[in-house]
C-alpha cells in the first residue's frame, strides 16, 4: 500500500498483468495497465488517500495458473475518516513465477454497512 500511500498509481499498474480487466462499479470494462493507473489516480484525487486491505480467502496454491482472492477494504479521506467500505474478488495469474492481478471487481456496501 506504500504505491498507494505516494500516489504512485503507475508503480500499482505494475501489479496487474500488461492485459488486466478492471471491474468498477457504474464502468464499463477497462482493460490494461495504463486505465487501471487513470481510474485510481481519479480514486486517489477524489479523496481516497489511504487504503486497508483485508484478505478473506485464498483459492488456489503456489504455482497454480491461476489464485483467487475474496477480500475486504476501506478506503480513507485525507482526515484519515472511512469514506468508503468494501468488497472485492481478484484473479491472480501466473506471469513468469510471479503472480500479478488478471481479473479486479470490486463494489462498496451500502451506507449503512460503511463502518
Amino acid at each position: 500500500m506504500q504505491r498507494w500511500a505516494k500516489n504512485d498509481m503507475n508503480g500499482v499498474a505494475q501489479l496487474y498483468t500488461e492485459d488486466c480487466r478492471l471491474m468498477s462499479p457504474g464502468s464499463d470494462v477497462e482493460i490494461g495497465r495504463a486505465a487501471v493507473a487513470a481510474a485510481y489516480t481519479d480514486d486517489y484525487n477524489n479523496g481516497m488517500q489511504s487504503l486497508k486491505l483485508q484478505t478473506d480467502e485464498i483459492i488456489g496454491k503456489a504455482g497454480d495458473p491461476f489464485v483467487v482472492e475474496r477480500s475486504h477494504y476501506w478506503m480513507y479521506n485525507p482526515q484519515g475518516q472511512v469514506a468508503e467500505v468494501g468488497k472485492y474478488v481478484m484473479t491472480w495469474k501466473n506471469v513468469g513465477n510471479d503472480y500479478q492481478i488478471y481479473i479486479d471487481i470490486f463494489n462498496a456496501n451500502s451506507n449503512e454497512e460503511q463502518d
